[in-house]
């Protein structure tokens, strides 16, 4: 549509034409008639009004401004109604607007605030069209002052303020102004008990969901102390902000935090949690050993009592709280006989509550079982489910990714729920593109079970097990007839868990006394890959040191995380340093690096090892760079009770010595089932006199680190342990038997 210069028009027929093309979206019609509407009648402001408006959606922005600077050159006296009527007309066509296109809204709304920055109203309603459009950048809520206008209860009713506020904080809980904003929010005078009860709540969301949504640790802490200045002693915000302190690597205050959920905690399972949050800061410090001891002797004490009470009205998250309080127990000793019973009965406590909670949808999913157990038509697949957090960058991410290339998909159909899904994270977008069908799940339990169950899951995998309180969640209400754990972590003794995938070696003779779950062992390793992607070495000798390292010296390496260390450990593996003159200990992985470096030397200097010969290595950039960099190691040493899983796995492939203590549970049993998956028995110790004696042996025989090596790059053409495809048709066989088993009644 546009103006034909010889249409005589009356100006009002003439603007009524502008305004319906304004209204249809044809702004050069509307340009047109606005343009000769004024040519009619000059002095008519509200054409140039609306005829900048029209400029302005016509991505015409210089010629609005242009337009209306030139119109007000004329006001004189009058300056202010006539900018009042720009701001009229502008107010109206951005609220027109924010039904159809919010962009536009907003680049209205900034025109307005422009012409009146000090009208709070407009201002708020500028803040409103940026969040709907997405427009809100960093600085906008510092440049309009918005903590001032929060705060200024005489200009700006509550109710007013708080709409805008609960959109903050549901949409924009990372601005850096929002902590400045809630203070102000929560100051004001006129803040009802009311408005405060329905307001707080979404302050503590918006806090928690930013450091474990957005993973923003440091914003959510920020965002979280302020909430609780306002609630100092609210549980849940506590004990998350302790996650987030350990996240940041600020572990003294982790370990502070917990102290202080301690002392908020009003029930003795909630009390319980709290010691066991203490308890895994102080672990991952590497250095703070017998306050880790004590305090798990503490826990264990704690947690006992407070099963011993079988409470049945906890909540979710208290339920969730007793299972995986036992999470570390595994780090401090290797008595599965002794901490596996308690597991079990913290997973049956929790699971009698969470069902509970739960009733319909168990209930719901209870019946679906009953219907789905029926054997498969010719054609029907078995549904495999994959439950993680880890299907991403991540150990677990890199060692399950072989059934997901291998398996067959003429008989299997494999289902990933991703959990907390990573945007833009390559691993777990090659486990979406090989998966029959992936979902990008958040963290709402519930919401999670019912896909699967919506999925018709036949057997459902758990790759996390205690690691991730989400995934026990999803597993306790049971949404697949068959589940399962396997992979990342020990298992969690839910009842609703029927099988936990193992094999011959990783767990003794005698395991299934005191597993609640039935043990199902893999004919050949529960764990097998084809290799691992290598990248450029960025470590060398020569830049360790003073002088570097000399080319003939005897490196040793150890990589594992604060958790895994403990004083045994470390004065074993100085013991082995001793014990071959000249050589060097390389120390890495994530912990408090001043605590594992004092550590390390306050043993070195009671056992008479020489500082120097102690190097203590920061992250590498990649898991490639982290591989390539390996190559400096002449042995590797492993960590006990808890054995390294992963890194024992790079180290063999690398076709690197290892020396490891072999115990009882499952997490101390990976690196000398590996060892003996290779073929080899070098450096697989039974006592702690044992693990020095291969160390040094190691150390001082070339010609045995020599065999060692050339048996593992040997064992890559025969070992299970380097056959993917060999892993995969053992667990299709299983994953079938399971099901027979299903169908028979037997699970």
């Amino acid at each position: 549509m546009s103006a034909n210069p010889a249409d005589a028009l009356p100006f009002a027929d003439r603007l009524e034409r502008a305004r319906r093309a304004l209204a249809t979206d044809d702004l050069a019609g509307a340009i047109a008639h606005y343009e000769a509407a004024i040519e009619l009648d000059p002095d008519a402001r509200i054409a140039y009004w609306e005829l900048g408006i029209a400029s302005i959606l016509a991505d015409r922005e210089e010629e609005a401004q242009t337009l209306w600077f030139s119109v007000m050159m004329a006001a004189g006296e009058a300056e202010a109604d006539w900018l009042a009527e720009l701001l009229v007309a502008l107010n109206t066509e951005a609220d027109r607007q924010r039904e159809r296109r919010a962009d536009r809204a907003w680049v209205l709304r900034r025109h307005a605030y422009e012409i009146a920055p000090d009208a709070t109203d407009n201002t708020l309603a500028l803040v409103d069209a940026a969040i709907e459009a997405a427009r809100l950048s960093p600085d906008d809520l510092d440049e309009w002052n918005i903590a001032a206008i929060a705060a200024n209860h005489d200009a700006l009713a509550l109710d007013r303020w708080g709409a805008t506020f609960l959109r903050l904080l549901d949409r924009c809980r990372g601005d850096a102004a929002l902590p400045a904003i809630a203070r102000a929010t929560f100051a004001r005078p006129d803040l009802t008990d009311a408005f405060r009860q329905t307001l707080y709540p979404q302050l503590a969301v918006a806090a928690l969901s930013l450091g474990i949504t957005d993973r923003q640790a440091t914003g959510a802490l920020v965002l979280a102390d302020v909430a609780l200045e306002i609630v100092p002693d609210d549980f849940e915000v506590l004990n998350h902000t302790v996650n987030f302190y350990r996240q940041s690597r600020q572990y003294d205050l982790a370990v502070e935090r917990a102290k202080r959920a301690e002392a908020a905690a009003k029930n003795d399972v909630d009390r319980a949690f709290a010691i066991a949050l203490r308890l895994q800061c102080l672990l991952a410090t590497g250095g703070r050993w017998p306050e880790a001891q004590a305090a798990a002797d503490e826990l264990r004490q704690r947690l006992s009592e407070a099963i011993d009470r079988d409470p049945r009205d906890l909540t979710s998250s208290q339920a969730l709280h007793v299972l995986t309080s036992t999470f570390c127990l595994g780090y401090l000793r290797d008595r599965p006989d002794l901490d596996r019973p308690l597991v079990n009965r913290a997973a049956a406590l929790a699971q009698v509550n969470l069902a509970a909670l739960k009733g319909d949808r168990v209930a719901r999913y209870r019946q679906q079982h009953q219907q789905q157990a029926t054997p498969k038509s010719s054609g029907d697949k078995l549904r495999i489910g994959f439950l993680s957090d880890s299907l991403r960058s991540h150990s677990v991410g890199w060692l399950a990714r072989w059934p997901f290339e291998y398996y067959d998909r003429d008989r299997f159909e494999f289902y990933a729920y991703v959990l907390n899904a990573r945007s833009g994270d390559p691993v777990q977008q090659w486990y979406v593109d090989r998966a029959h069908r992936a979902h990008l799940c958040g963290i709402d339990s519930g919401e999670i079970a019912d896909r699967i169950a919506a999925d018709a899951v036949d057997i459902l995998i758990d790759l996390d097990s205690l690691t991730v309180d989400v995934a026990c969640a999803v597993m306790a209400l049971k949404p697949a007839p068959v589940q399962c754990t396997w992979l990342g972590f020990d298992a969690s003794g839910l009842p609703t868990i029927d099988y936990y995938i193992a094999d011959a070696l990783t767990l003794p003779d005698d395991a299934q006394d005191y597993y609640a779950e039935t043990i199902w062992r893999l004919p050949h390793s529960y764990i097998a890959i084809d290799g691992f992607e290598q990248g450029v070495p960025t470590l060398h000798r020569r830049d360790l040191g003073p002088g570097g390292i000399a080319p003939d010296a005897i490196v040793y390496f150890t990589n594992q995380t604060g958790q895994k260390r403990n004083p045994d450990i470390i004065r074993l593996q100085l013991e082995v340093l001793r014990g071959v003159p000249g050589s060097h200990l390389l120390v890495k992985g994530l912990a408090d690096a001043e605590a594992v470096r004092a550590a390390f030397l306050a043993i070195a200097d009671d056992l008479n090892v020489e500082r120097d010969r102690l190097h203590f290595l920061g992250r590498t950039r990649t898991e490639q760079e982290h591989r390539a960099n390996l190559a400096i190691a002449d042995i590797v040493l492993d960590t006990y009770p808890y054995n390294g899983a992963t890194t024992t796995l790079e180290t063999l492939w690398a076709g690197i010595p290892l020396v490891t203590r072999a115990g009882r549970q499952f997490s101390g049993r990976n690196s000398f089932a590996m060892l003996k998956q290779v073929g080899v028995e070098a450096g697989i110790a039974w006592s702690d006199r044992e693990y020095v004696d291969w160390g040094v042996r190691l150390g001082r025989d070339a010609s045995l680190r020599q065999s060692v090596a050339w048996q593992l790059r040997e064992s890559r053409r025969r070992s299970p342990l380097w056959d993917g495809r060999g892993l995969t048709r053992d667990l299709e066989a299983a994953f079938e038997e399971m099901w027979a088993r299903f169908l028979a009644g037997q699970c």
